[in-house]
């Protein structure tokens, strides 16, 4: 199968890309993990067979199924959790995700025994159980970390709790999995995989020739090349939604985007109709950022946004009438053939409504990762896909001390309203708090442009069995068949 691009890292304390969880999802087992049943995404017992969790959200107590173990035959232990939610509030590990587990109080959290743990949390998060089958929340191994130093996700030093196990890390080019043979839950998951190999192809015309030639055994619409989604239905394509949004991301901190007139104009001269229309992959127009697929807390009332006379009068009133002595900017994006012609239609649309030539920039995938924390440009393209079905997941990510706020906004009252739809225990007010957060980032100070919620398409040769995507775009393969 194709992963598309190198992961940033198998650290899962430390990870913030797409392609990262993918190898992990399949290596590692957390307290939990998602189940779907019929769009509504849940979670069901993984190393924790079992949990219970008090009157007012606060108090969550895991029992662990006495059956898990590690790859090197040690007993997944309580502690071992509590020493990755230590290690990723540590300043010095730069989590990514620091700030969302936050939310667990350290000091009254700990292990009542091997098989038993006690969370504790500062206030009721009401996605705080989806937490718990995402990677960032697995056990760690310290004695390992201490032993290995950064190096301890090579293949020859890594120890995991999942199905399989990494076995070879061929960096920019492969990497393979193989099966545990004594894997606690084999019996029941009847699979009848030995080993996963993941490569790197980050050209889509190549790996999709390679999944036509039967090289590959089954690809995503990460893998296939805009002009042939129009000619997929001969190769009976799995089709669904995702809680996956892409926006254009500003610099707020770089001149001239510091202006919120100049962010509001480049914003209204995109006509995120067509936009999709030419991008060609079956993604939905959204001018929003909580998606529609949070059907409760989605704001139906919100438009897509074109405002062509809008956005050249915001230019005018910024100081730039007609673009006259408007500074180069540059708009950074992953180099991937879907991400250039995205750069291309927007570019066109800012020089047909706005008279401005933006300078496109194309770097790899972990360059571009790097240059977006180092020194962000004027303008970005970035995805985010939901850890868990609740808005906080997307509202997060522009808090003051989020490691993904690459355009570096921030505003004390839209935190403070994230903060409390997060702690209210009714929906109601919930979703009033978040829409008028969302009024605040998208209509008052357009921190970002959003542009269309992702779309995936899955497809498999007819021998391949036990394999579908999910609104969260995360691929368990451990019960996958192949015959």
């Amino acid at each position: 199968m194709n992963l598309g691009f190198e992961p940033e890292s198998l650290d899962w304390n430390q990870v913030s890309d797409a392609y990262s969880p993918t190898i992990i999802s399949q290596i590692m087992d957390g307290l939990t993990s998602f189940d779907e049943k019929d769009g509504e995404i849940s979670v069901k017992p993984a190393l924790a067979k079992s949990w219970t969790i008090n009157s007012d959200g606060t108090e969550y107590t895991f029992h662990l199924d006495s059956r898990a173990k590690w790859s090197d035959g040690k007993a997944v232990l309580a502690q071992h959790f509590i020493d990755s939610f230590t290690r990723a509030l540590n300043p010095e590990t730069a989590s990514p995700y620091g700030d969302l587990l936050s939310v667990i109080d350290l000091n009254k959290s700990k292990a009542l025994d091997n098989e038993t743990l006690l969370i504790k949390l500062k206030f009721p998060a009401n996605y705080f159980l989806f937490l718990t089958a995402q990677c960032f929340t697995y056990p760690i191994r310290k004695d390992l970390i201490a032993k290995h130093g950064d190096n301890w996700t090579e293949a020859e030093n890594m120890v995991t709790t999942g199905r399989f196990r990494l076995d070879k890390w061929q960096h920019e080019y492969k990497i393979l999995l193989k099966a545990v043979p004594d894997y606690y839950l084999q019996d029941e998951i009847k699979s009848n995989i030995t080993e996963l190999k993941f490569f790197m192809v980050p050209e889509q015309s190549s790996a999709f020739t390679l999944f036509k030639k039967g090289q590959f055994d089954w690809i995503d619409g990460g893998s296939v090349p805009s002009s042939e989604f129009s000619k997929l239905d001969s190769l009976n394509p799995q089709r669904s939604s995702l809680l996956r949004s892409t926006f254009l991301g500003f610099n707020v901190q770089k001149a001239p985007f510091n202006n919120p007139l100049l962010r509001k104009a480049f914003s209204y001269a995109i006509d995120r109709k067509e936009l999709v229309k030419l991008r060609g992959r079956g993604d939905v127009a959204t001018a929003s950022w909580i998606p529609p697929g949070l059907k409760s807390f989605y704001n139906e009332s919100r438009g897509l946004e074109y405002r062509p006379d809008e956005a050249r009068a915001l230019l005018k009133a910024a100081g730039y009438e007609n673009a006259k002595d408007f500074p180069e900017v540059e708009y950074l994006y992953p180099s991937r053939e879907d991400a250039k012609a995205l750069a291309e239609i927007m570019h066109s649309m800012w020089k047909k409504e706005l008279n401005i030539n933006v300078k496109l920039v194309a770097l790899e995938w972990k360059v571009f990762l790097k240059t977006l924390t180092d020194n962000p440009p004027h303008l970005y393209r970035m995805s985010w896909g939901a850890d868990y079905p609740e808005p906080s997941t997307f509202m997060y990510l522009f808090n003051k001390k989020s490691a993904i706020n690459h355009g570096r906004w921030s505003n004390p009252r839209y935190e403070e309203l994230v903060k409390s739809a997060v702690q209210s225990l009714n929906k109601e007010e919930s979703i009033r708090l978040y829409q008028e957060a969302e009024k605040i980032l998208l209509d008052e100070e357009t921190a970002i442009a959003p542009l269309f919620v992702n779309s995936q398409v899955l497809l498999k040769h007819e021998n391949i069995h036990n394999i579908s995507p999910n609104p969260l775009d995360i691929l368990f393969l451990e019960k996958v068949v192949k015959q």
